[in-house]
């Protein structure tokens, strides 16, 4: 009852702290523009925000409401995303599984996936336009690395942990729970 309690009493300073905090947050913000630290252009009200907000949901801009914009860079991010995906999860496995392949690919990865995916967006404006294909290549360029990377490593472990678990299946036939545990240690080290 104590354990609660006190999880209870920790969820609501918590919850004081949050609200708090927000509250300084849009206090500050609101005194800054109404004291004029920067013209009302750079430094609305918050309720000037709020409002423009609800109206982008009515009203276009540039054509599209704030749902249309909305749906239109999700569908990018998870073209590019759905690319990276399709492409790296396949890649980074066929290289854990082959080396003649990892030793190929491996040189060219590695010098391209340091590259921030920002630093993609000149060239992505210079080979695609200002179409679809720029803010994909960018999503791609960020997503792709963890994807390939990830999939080696599984493609690299799962020979290992196949054998760790086929010994395991051998001793739990015919050993003691600690020659089962010892076996699984062991198994482990690379």
């Amino acid at each position: 009852m104590a354990r609660t309690m006190s999880a209870s009493m920790k969820r609501r300073e918590f919850l004081a702290l949050s609200v708090t905090g927000l509250g300084v947050f849009f206090g500050v913000w609101a005194l800054a523009s109404l004291g004029g630290l920067a013209p009302r252009q750079f430094l609305p009200l918050p309720w000037t925000v709020a409002a423009k907000f609800v109206d982008l949901t009515h009203e276009p801009f540039a054509g599209y409401t704030l749902q249309q914009h909305l749906l239109s860079s999700f569908t990018r991010f998870g073209m590019g995303f759905a690319l990276a995906v399709l492409i790296g999860i396949p890649l980074g496995l066929a290289m854990g599984w082959f080396r003649w392949l990892d030793a190929i690919v491996s040189p060219l990865f590695d010098a391209l996936r340091f590259v921030a995916p920002i630093a993609w967006v000149p060239f992505a404006a210079l080979w695609f336009g200002t179409g679809i294909g720029g803010p994909v290549l960018v999503i791609f360029t960020g997503a792709f690395p963890p994807c390939v990377i990830n999939a080696y490593r599984g493609g690299t472990l799962a020979d290992h942990y196949r054998g760790a678990a086929a010994r395991f299946g051998a001793l739990h036939r015919r050993g003691t729970s600690r020659e089962r545990g010892s076996c699984l240690a062991v198994s482990d080290r690379r």
